[in-house]
């Protein structure tokens, strides 16, 4: 989620269904949905939603309220829970959510303070965030474009921090590396080459990128009382 022109826009515009582009995909949604022990009828947002797959995950197998705001989503779309916009500027009154996810998105905004700000605000008093993302494990300079996740990512106490300082009590934090390799070795055996990948995800790629080694994370916690 960066801008109406971002990097990932490709991955959306011929796409005919919903789907998602994220280690772990829904069953990494899934998880977190239980952890926070979410039931249904609960009110979710999701910053960052893209096509719109895990909207429609969240209210047709988990039985949530759903909710998703995204650049991409197209002014028009028949989905009226589906919006275009941004995560810094959520266009919700406060308190209105049981549960906000940010899924593969934080590092992508290249405004990572002011979104979790706004995620809290429309969180309800003792309401959980939902996150996961990349983290850097080696941190060394970069070369992904701006508004992608590997250029956004930072270390694990770079994240904490961040959420600490946004109004959130750490529940859980979980490393899902792992997923991270699967959904890369996928992304290899379908296109042929670790590069071809990195050209399938951001087009506008001159080189092959390089950076930090990186590892992904699964975060809940917990909008803390004023």
């Amino acid at each position: 989620m960066a801008s109406a022109d971002n990097p990932y826009a490709a991955l959306f515009a011929d796409l005919t269904a919903p789907a998602t582009f994220r280690p772990g995909a829904l069953e990494l949604t899934r998880r977190a949905v239980s952890l926070a022990g979410l039931v249904p009828g609960m009110r979710v947002l999701d910053v960052g939603c893209g096509t719109g797959a895990t909207v429609a995950f969240l209210e047709q197998e988990l039985g949530l309220q759903a909710f998703g705001i995204d650049p991409l989503v197209r002014p028009g779309t028949p989905e009226t829970r589906l919006l275009s916009g941004r995560g810094e500027d959520l266009p919700f009154t406060e308190e209105s959510f049981n549960a906000v996810l940010a899924e593969c998105v934080l590092s992508a905004t290249g405004k990572a303070a002011k979104v979790l700000k706004e995620m809290c605000r429309v969180l309800r008093p003792e309401g959980t965030a939902l996150i996961s993302d990349l983290y850097l494990r080696e941190p060394g300079p970069g070369s992904f474009p701006a508004g992608t996740c590997p250029a956004g990512a930072t270390t694990v106490d770079s994240w904490l921090k961040l959420f600490e300082e946004a109004g959130l009590r750490r529940l859980v934090w979980e490393d899902h590396t792992r997923e991270l390799m699967g959904f890369i070795a996928r992304g290899i055996m379908k296109t042929g080459s670790y590069r071809e990948f990195l050209h399938s995800l951001f087009p506008c790629l001159r080189a092959e990128a390089e950076g930090g080694k990186y590892g992904y994370f699964l975060y809940l916690g917990r909008k803390e009382e004023p």
